[in-house]
């Protein structure tokens, strides 16, 4: 391990350790005011109120990753580009889901125009917080299954079940909103332009 992958760690680690003791402090007034002194309560309240707001794609530059702009990038290029950017979101704790019917150019433009740009919480990646980003919705020139790429996309360890797709009845066909979907044991904070999240904590 290098000495980058090192500081990324640990600047992993203080992202972690800052949101503890926030959370802790919340926990503490409640506490002195007579409140709920629920953990659980406070933690949903400072990953939905208090945590900073951020991008997928800053989150990205913090451990060393530049994304580049698909324009840039040759047809040879962008295979490897993309496979970063998904094996890196998913240290992030962020997952793809229903990508076959689009091709590697499709996904990694979505990806770069879109989901790596919307405004997040900024949350540090934890065992027990994973997002799923249902590309169901993502259609564009792709209309069928065109590879069985969804077989080696990155996965939690120990995770029991994936997700099961969920949509609201007001996305087109052509329309991508790459829907968060929450996994059976976590809750993260909403993304403003995604349509619905479905949890079960």
């Amino acid at each position: 391990m290098n000495n980058n992958q090192l500081e990324h760690i640990s600047f992993l680690a203080a992202k972690s350790k800052n949101r503890n003791t926030a959370i802790d402090l919340l926990v503490a007034s409640a506490t002195a005011a007579g409140d709920c002194v629920d953990r659980m309560y406070w933690t949903l309240i400072h990953d939905f109120e208090h945590a900073p707001m951020t991008t997928n794609l800053q989150q990205l530059a913090e451990i060393g990753i530049t994304v580049q702009p698909t324009a840039s990038l040759s047809d040879d290029e962008l295979p490897p580009a993309l496979e970063t950017v998904i094996t890196q979101l998913a240290r992030l704790g962020v997952y793809l889901i229903n990508t076959n019917h689009l091709s590697d150019n499709t996904l990694y433009e979505q990806l770069v125009a879109s989901i790596l740009t919307e405004p997040i919480r900024d949350l540090p990646p934890t065992t027990d917080v994973v997002e799923w980003i249902d590309l169901t919705a993502c259609r564009g020139k792709d209309k069928d299954v065109i590879c069985d790429r969804d077989a080696t996309l990155p996965r939690p360890a120990n995770h029991p079940l994936l997700p099961q797709a969920h949509t609201d009845g007001n996305v087109s066909p052509t329309e991508c909103t790459g829907k968060p979907i929450l996994s059976t044991i976590c809750l993260r904070p909403p993304r403003k332009a995604r349509k619905k999240r479905s949890t079960n904590v």
